[in-house]
C-alpha cells in the first residue's frame, strides 16, 4: 500500500483497487467545485487553489493565482506578516486557525474573507496549510453601514436638544443620549444599559423631586404607571424651577420612547405675557378665529365660529353681503389688498375695521385662499377671522406711553421733538413764526429731597395742570423730565405775545400748592426762543431756549428771559464755572477758615465755625455766595459737604495734638444734606479724626427743618443719639412757634444776623431778639448771636443775657493756624 499525493494531501491507495481512483476523481471534483475558495500555500507561494478561490481574488480560472507570492492577495506586507505572526502558533500546534480578514483582488480592490487554516502536517509546517476562505465582503458592508447608520444616529441623538430615553418591556434601559442627563440632573454612574426604570425613580424621589412622602411608595406609583405603557404627555417643575415637557409613547413590541423638552423659557414666557395681560386689560378679552367663504361675487355664503360681537346669531344676517356692505374698511392703505383680490391671489394677516351700531369700533384680521370649481374657474374665497381688537388696543396704549409722560398725560420729549420738527417743516414753507419755552421749576429738588416723591410727584401733576389751562389749544405743553416743561407756543406775532404768555406760566406756578397737608411754594425760571429769529431747526431752538431759561435762574430766578447771543455767552460762562466747581474738590482748591464764638459772660472762646472758602486758579477767592447756591442746585453740595466735616472734625482734633483746649466745632449742613445718609458721613468723620462726637454741632436753617417736620424730628433723633450737637442758625426767619421748637431735640439757637444788624436802631428787631433770647432760655438752649460788627451790639446782647456771639467785632474768619493763636492768647490771659 503507498499513497498518492494531491500537492501536500496524502491519501491511501492499493495500486489495484479501482475503487481509489474513483475516490480521487470524487476528492478533486469537491476541491474544484468547491461553494468556498480553498488555497494551499507552501513556502510562502500558492500552490494550489480551486476556481472559487480564483474568483474571489478576481481571476478567471486558477492557474491565474497558482504560483503566485502568498503576499499578492494580502493588502501589504504588515497586513500579510501580522497574520503569519497570529496563525502560525495554532498550526505548529496543530489547532485551527480562524479569523476575518481583509485581502486583496487582482484589480487591487479589497475584499473581506472569513478565513480557516490548518497546517498539512504539523510537526512539519513547512510541508503547507490548507486555507478555507468564504468571502464575507457584502456581510461586511453591511455591518459598516450598521454601524455608521448606529454612529449617526448616535451623534444625532447627542446633540439633539431634547432629552431621549428608550426602556424595554421590562423597564428596563435600552438607550439614552447626552440631554436626558443633563435636563433630569442623572449622574452618568447611574444612566447605562440595563438601568431599572425603578432606580431613576428611585434617585429623583430620594432628592425630593417629587416632594415630601415614602420613597418607596412614590416609587411604586410610577413604576406601575409606566407598565401601562400608555402615551402621554405632561409638563414637570423640578425642585430648582426648571420646567420639563415629557411625551411618551409606546414602541408596539420593542419598550417605550420619551422624549424630555427644557421648556423652562418657555413656560417663563407664558408666565410673563399672563402677568403682561393682568396688567393691562385691553389684552385680557380673547376670541375665537372664525371660518369663512365667500361666492365669486365676494359674498359670504358660510360663516361658522364666534362672531366678533360674541352673538352667533349674529352670523346669520351678514350671509350674502360683501365686506363693504357689512362695513369692513382695511386699515391703512387698501389698494395692496384689493389688487390681491383682483388678481384672485392669496392674502394674508389683512387687518380690517368695522364700527357696529353701538359705535364700537373693532379690528379683524383675515387671511384667505381663492376657491376654484372642477374646471379651474374663480369660485370665491375662503379663510379665517380673528378679533384682534384687544392687540390693537394695546398697540395703540403702547403708542400713547411711548409719546406721553406717564406721570402728567404731557406730551414726552419724543413726541414733542416730532412735533416741533413738523412746526419747523410747516413754518419754513409759509414763513410762519412761533416760539419754545423751556421752564424749570426753581426749589423743586428742595421740596423732593424734604416731602419726598410722592409730593414731589403731586406737584408736577399740578403744575402740568396749571401750564395747560395758561395756553391757547392750539399750543402745546410737555415734559422733558424731572422738573423741566417746554411749551410750543404757534403763531406768534411778536415778542409781546410771547412774553404774556410767559408771565402767565411764571403766575400760575407761583400760586400755592397743598402738598400732604402742607402749602408749598415754587417759582418757575422761563427761557424762550423764537423761529426763526434765534434758530431755525429743532435741535437748536431746544438747545437755545434752555440757554436763556439758565439765564433766568441766574437772575435771581422767577422770571423769563428771551435768547440772546449775550444770554449765550453768559451761558457758557455758568457751565464753565460749573465746570471749575466739580474739579475743585478733587483739585484740593477749598479750604475752611474757622470764625471763633466767644462767650459772654466768661470771655472764653467756646467754639468755632467752620467755613468753606474756594480758591479759584484763575478767579483768584470765590465769595460763597457765588458757588454755595450752584453747589446746591447741582447736587456737589453733597460731596463737598462730606470733605467739609472730615476737614474740620481733623482740624479740631490737630489743635488738641498741639496741646489746645477742646473746642466745639460748628459746621453748617444744607437741605441737600438733610437726609438719611447724613448719619453715615457723620460717622465716617468722627471715625477718621477719632473726635468726640459732643465736640461736633450741625447748623441747619429753620427752614430745612420746618419743611417736614416729622421727617425732621426722625433724622434729629438719630443725629442726637450720636452723641452730636445740633443748632438752628438763622432763628427768626422764618414762622417756627414755641410749641414746634419744644418738639425738636436741639441744643443751640442761633439768631438770624438780620436782627442783629438792626440792634439799637430803636425798631422792632430789638424785640425780636429779645424775645429769642428769652424762648431760648425757657427751653434751657444756648443762644448765639451771629454777625456781630460793632461793641454797641455787643453791650447789648450781654445786657439780654444772650450767651455767645460771632462776628467780625471779635474775630473775622481766620485760617486753621491763626484761629489756634487766637484760642492760645486767650487760654494764656484766662
Amino acid at each position: 500500500m503507498h499513497a498518492i499525493q494531491l500537492d501536500g494531501i496524502a491519501k491511501p491507495h492499493v495500486a489495484s483497487d479501482d475503487g481509489a481512483t474513483q475516490a480521487l476523481l470524487e476528492l478533486t471534483a469537491i476541491f474544484d467545485n468547491a461553494s468556498v475558495g480553498i488555497l494551499i500555500t507552501r513556502e510562502r507561494m500558492i500552490r494550489r487553489c480551486n476556481q472559487r478561490a480564483a474568483e474571489i481574488f478576481g481571476h478567471e480560472v486558477p492557474d491565474d493565482l497558482i504560483g503566485r507570492a502568498a503576499i499578492t492577495i494580502y493588502l501589504d506586507a504588515e497586513s500579510y506578516e501580522r497574520l503569519g505572526a497570529e496563525a502560525a502558533p495554532l498550526l505548529a500546534a496543530g489547532k485551527s486557525f480562524h479569523t476575518d480578514w481583509k485581502l486583496r483582488k487582482a484589480d487591487g480592490s479589497a475584499v473581506w474573507c472569513k478565513l480557516y487554516g490548518k497546517a498539512l502536517d504539523p510537526r512539519h509546517t513547512e510541508r503547507g496549510t490548507v486555507w478555507v476562505l468564504v468571502d464575507v465582503s457584502d456581510a461586511w458592508r453591511a455591518d459598516e453601514a450598521t454601524r455608521r447608520s448606529k454612529a449617526v444616529l448616535d451623534d444625532t441623538l447627542d446633540y439633539m436638544d431634547q432629552g431621549i430615553s428608550i426602556i424595554d418591556d421590562d423597564l428596563r434601559m435600552l438607550a439614552t443620549n447626552r440631554r436626558f442627563r443633563e435636563i433630569l440632573g442623572f449622574p452618568e454612574s447611574l444612566d447605562k444599559v440595563g438601568t431599572s426604570f425603578a432606580d431613576y425613580i428611585r434617585f429623583n424621589a430620594e432628592r425630593g423631586d417629587y416632594g415630601p412622602g415614602d420613597v418607596e411608595e412614590q416609587v411604586r406609583t410610577r413604576v406601575e404607571l409606566a407598565q401601562r405603557a400608555e402615551a402621554h404627555r405632561f409638563e414637570r417643575v423640578r425642585p430648582d424651577g426648571t420646567v420639563i415637557e415629557v411625551r411618551g409613547t409606546p414602541i408596539p413590541g420593542r419598550g417605550f420612547v420619551t422624549v424630555y423638552t427644557d421648556v423652562t423659557e418657555r413656560a417663563r414666557a407664558e408666565r410673563a405675557l399672563r402677568e403682561s395681560e393682568a396688567r393691562f386689560r385691553s389684552l385680557t378679552a380673547l376670541s375665537s378665529d372664525w371660518y369663512w367663504e365667500q361666492d365669486a361675487g365676494l359674498r359670504f355664503s358660510r360663516l361658522e365660529g364666534r362672531h366678533i360681537t360674541g352673538d352667533a346669531a349674529a352670523f346669520a344676517a351678514e350671509l350674502g353681503k360683501t365686506e363693504a356692505e357689512l362695513g369692513f374698511e382695511v386699515d391703512g392703505a387698501g389698494d395692496a389688498h384689493r389688487a390681491l383680490v383682483d388678481a384672485r391671489q392669496p392674502f394674508h394677516d389683512v387687518v380690517m375695521q368695522r364700527r357696529f351700531a353701538d359705535g364700537a369700533l373693532r379690528y379683524v384680521r383675515l387671511s384667505g385662499e381663492p376657491i376654484v370649481d372642477g374646471d379651474g374657474r374663480f369660485a370665491g374665497y375662503r379663510g379665517v377671522g380673528r378679533d384682534i381688537t384687544p392687540q390693537k388696543q394695546a398697540e395703540e396704549r403702547s403708542q400713547y406711553l411711548a409719546t406721553h409722560d406717564g406721570l402728567t398725560g404731557l406730551p414726552n420729549r419724543v413726541m414733542f421733538a416730532q412735533l416741533l420738527n413738523k412746526k419747523v417743516q410747516t413754518a419754513r414753507r409759509y414763513d410762519g413764526s412761533f416760539a419754545v419755552m423751556f421752564i424749570d421749576l426753581d426749589r423743586f429738588k428742595s421740596i423732593n429731597d424734604t416731602l419726598g416723591h410722592e409730593a414731589g410727584d403731586i406737584l408736577l401733576k399740578e403744575m402740568a395742570a396749571r401750564f395747560s389751562a395758561c395756553l391757547r389749544t392750539s399750543d402745546v405743553v410737555a415734559r422733558l423730565g424731572g422738573n423741566e416743561f417746554v411749551v410750543l407756543v404757534q403763531r406768534v406775532e411778536d415778542e409781546e405775545q410771547v412774553a404774556t404768555v410767559a408771565r402767565k406760566l411764571l403766575a400760575a406756578a407761583l400760586e400755592p400748592v397743598a402738598v400732604m397737608g402742607q402749602e408749598c411754594r415754587v417759582t418757575a425760571s422761563v427761557g424762550i426762543c423764537r423761529f426763526p429769529q434765534d434758530a431755525v431747526d429743532e435741535r437748536s431752538l431746544m438747545k437755545n431756549a434752555d440757554t436763556a431759561m439758565y439765564r433766568a435762574k441766574a437772575l435771581g430766578k422767577n422770571n423769563f428771559q428771551f435768547y440772546s447771543k449775550e444770554v449765550e455767552a453768559q451761558s457758557l460762562e455758568r457751565q464753565s464755572f460749573e465746570a471749575s466747581l466739580r474739579q475743585a474738590l478733587q483739585r484740593k482748591e477749598f479750604s475752611l477758615a474757622y470764625q471763633a464764638k466767644l462767650d459772654l459772660k466768661s470771655g472764653a472762646i467756646t467754639g468755632v465755625e467752620a467755613l468753606l472758602r474756594w480758591q479759584h486758579p484763575q478767579l483768584g477767592t470765590v465769595s460763597p455766595l457765588q458757588f454755595i447756591a450752584l453747589a446746591e442746585d447741582t447736587g456737589l453740595i453733597v460731596p463737598i459737604g462730606k470733605w467739609v466735616l472730615k476737614t474740620a472734625c481733623a482740624q479740631n482734633m490737630a489743635w488738641q495734638r498741639d496741646g489746645l483746649p477742646p473746642v466745639c466745632v460748628s459746621v453748617n449742613i444744607s437741605a441737600r444734606q438733610f437726609n438719611d445718609e447724613l448719619t453715615g458721613a457723620i460717622a465716617d468723620a468722627l471715625a477718621v479724626s477719632g473726635m468726640d462726637a459732643g465736640l461736633l454741632e450741625l447748623e441747619l436753617a429753620e427752614s430745612t427743618v420746618m419743611s417736614n417736620i416729622e421727617r425732621a424730628l426722625r433724622l434729629l433723633a438719630r443725629l442726637k443719639a450720636m452723641g452730636v450737637r445740633i443748632a438752628i442758625d438763622a432763628f427768626g426767619s422764618g414762622y417756627s412757634s414755641l410749641a414746634q421748637i419744644k418738639r425738636f431735640p436741639i441744643d443751640t439757637l442761633k439768631v438770624d444776623r438780620s436782627f442783629i444788624r438792626e440792634l439799637g436802631n430803636g425798631g422792632e428787631a430789638g424785640a425780636i431778639t429779645r424775645a429769642i433770647i428769652a424762648m431760648g432760655k425757657t427751653l434751657s438752649l444756648t443762644v448765639v448771636a451771629g454777625g456781630v460788627e460793632t461793641e454797641e451790639q455787643q453791650s447789648l446782647l450781654r445786657k439780654h443775657a444772650c450767651d455767645e456771639i460771632q462776628g467780625y467785632h471779635f474775630s473775622r474768619p481766620v485760617p486753621a493756624e491763626k484761629f489756634a493763636e487766637l484760642l492760645r492768647r486767650h487760654v494764656r490771659a484766662g
